[in-house]
């Protein structure tokens, strides 16, 4: 039962994490900051590597248009 709770709450985890970044991004871009500079806040803030950074903005922009 251990385990099922504990997969549980860090998949919860990784659900609120995802949100907080694309809320991020969406703050961000509606401010017209550019994808690099946004980047960069993803990799400091999330210690993201370049490829997730990228991935998260590429997947921000397909879910707005």
């Amino acid at each position: 039962m251990d385990t099922v709770a504990e997969n549980l709450k860090a998949i919860v985890r990784e659900q609120a994490r995802h949100e907080d970044i694309t809320g991020v991004i969406n703050i961000l871009q509606s401010l017209n900051i550019s994808n690099s500079i946004i980047e960069e806040k993803l990799m400091t803030t999330y210690h993201l590597d370049k490829q997730e950074a990228e991935r998260y903005i590429r997947e921000n922009e397909k879910a707005t248009t």
